[in-house]
C-alpha cells in the first residue's frame, strides 16, 4: 500500500487550487468536464461506477467496514455524488471544503480483513475509484448524448486530472493520455476481484426497491462481462441487448425535457451563481430529489 500523506495531500489541493478560478471553479462553462458531466442522465451510470469500485477488494472492504451501506445503500450511493458534485461544480471554496472532507472521511477508513489490509487512502485505490467515474461518466454521455472526437475526449480526460488533484493524486501518476488511460483501464478491469462481501453490498443497493430491478438489469448491461458474472447479475443476451439499446434510446427524449430536469441540479446552481442569481425553488427542490439534501 502507498497511502496518500497528509503533506502529499496538502501539495495536491494546493496545486489544484492554483489552477482554479475563486468564483468560477476547477473547470467552467466552456469545460468538457462540465459539458460531459451536467446531464441528469449521469445517474444512468452510477450503479456501474459503483460496481466497479466495488470490485476492488481495498475499495469493498472499506465500504464494508466503515460505511453505512449496510442498513442505507442508497444513503451512501447518494453520499459519493454529495461530495464530488462540489468538486466538479463549486467554488473555489467548495472545491477546498469537498476535497478536505472526503480527505477526513477516507483517513480513518483503514484496517485487516482476514489478513488483508484496506485503506481508503491508498494512492492505487483512488486512482481506480476516479478513473470509474470519468470513464462512466463519458461513456454515458456518448451513448446517449453524441460521440465526442479523439480531441474532445483528451481534453476532457486532461481537465479531469484536476479533478485527481482533490484526491492527492498528481498528473504524473495517471496515464499520460486518453489512449494509454483507456488501455489501462481495460487491464485494470481483468485484474479486479469481486470479493464475497462486495456481492452483498451490490445486493443490497439493488435491493432498496423492487423498481430497481431494470436498474440492476440496465448495470448489468454496461458492465464489463467478467464482473456481470462475478456480481451475480443477469447475463447479458441478444435480448436483453435491445432492451438496452431501446432504454438509452427513449432516455434521448429526457434531453428534450426542461433545463431543471434535464441538467443535474448542481450545475444549475453553479450557472446561476456565475449569473449573480440565487438557484430557483424548482432547482432546490430537484436537488432533494436527487441528491437527499
Amino acid at each position: 500500500m502507498e497511502p496518500i500523506t497528509p503533506e502529499r495531500f496538502e501539495e495536491a489541493l494546493a496545486k489544484a487550487l492554483r489552477e482554479g478560478d475563486p468564483r468560477v471553479g476547477l473547470f467552467g462553462p466552456h469545460s468538457k468536464v462540465w459539458e460531459v458531466n451536467r446531464y441528469s442522465l449521469i445517474f444512468l451510470g452510477a450503479g456501474r461506477a459503483a460496481l466497479l469500485q466495488l470490485a476492488h477488494p481495498m475499495v469493498a472492504l472499506g465500504v464494508a467496514h466503515h460505511s453505512r451501506a449496510s442498513h442505507d445503500p442508497l444513503g451512501r450511493f447518494r453520499g459519493t455524488f454529495v461530495q464530488v458534485f462540489p468538486m466538479i461544480f463549486g467554488d473555489l471554496a467548495e472545491v477546498e471544503r469537498a476535497a478536505r472532507r472526503v480527505y477526513r472521511i477516507h483517513q480513518v477508513v483503514q484496517g485487516t480483513d482476514r489478513g488483508r489490509p484496506y485503506a481508503a487512502n491508498d494512492k492505487e485505490a483512488l486512482i481506480w475509484v476516479y478513473a470509474t467515474l470519468i470513464e462512466t461518466s463519458l461513456l454515458i454521455f456518448e451513448q446517449v448524448v453524441r460521440p465526442l472526437s479523439d480531441e474532445e475526449r483528451e481534453a476532457y480526460y486532461r481537465e479531469s486530472h484536476r479533478f485527481a488533484l482533490l484526491f492527492g493524486i498528481f498528473p504524473e501518476d495517471l496515464p499520460p493520455d486518453w489512449a494509454a488511460f483507456r488501455a489501462y483501464f481495460d487491464q485494470r478491469v481483468d485484474h479486479l476481484e469481486v470479493l464475497p462481501v462486495a456481492r452483498v453490498l451490490a445486493h443490497q443497493l439493488f435491493a432498496v426497491s423492487p423498481l430497481l430491478g431494470p436498474y440492476r438489469l440496465l448495470t448489468a448491461l454496461l458492465l464489463p462481462p467478467r464482473l456481470v458474472e462475478a456480481f451475480g447479475l443477469p447475463t447479458p443476451t441478444p435480448s436483453r441487448r435491445r432492451w438496452q439499446r431501446r432504454v438509452l434510446s427513449w432516455a434521448r427524449l429526457w434531453l428534450r425535457f426542461p433545463s431543471s430536469l434535464r441538467e443535474l441540479p448542481p450545475y444549475l446552481e453553479a450557472q446561476a451563481r456565475l449569473q449573480g442569481n440565487p438557484p430557483t425553488p424548482l432547482v432546490r427542490w430537484a436537488h432533494r430529489l436527487w441528491l437527499g439534501s
